[in-house]
């Protein structure tokens, strides 16, 4: 049995592909997979150009950075507006 646990971050580097997030994206996607799963059916153009991409939700504070490296999500980093020392 797989037990589910929710954790609040306030910073992380996520490199191994055991951690899937909520909506499925996880370290070792083809770029192809995470526009589909992050983008769906509207893929901005020439998304593929760009080597890093971020998300930010102001409403919560929280900035997501999806980077690639040969065309597979190699790092998702998660930053907060959390006031902590972040090492």
């Amino acid at each position: 049995m797989v037990k589910c646990v929710k954790v609040e971050l306030v910073s992380g580097r996520i490199t191994s592909p055991l951690l899937t997030m909520t909506n499925r994206i996880k370290v070792g996607l083809s770029r192809k997979e995470f526009n589909q799963k992050l983008f769906g059916q509207n893929i901005p153009p020439k998304i593929d150009e760009y080597k890093n991409i971020r998300i930010e939700t102001t409403l919560t504070g929280i900035w997501i950075t999806f980077s690639f490296n040969n065309d597979k999500l190699s790092v998702i980093s998660i930053d907060t507006d959390y006031q902590v020392d972040k090492k």
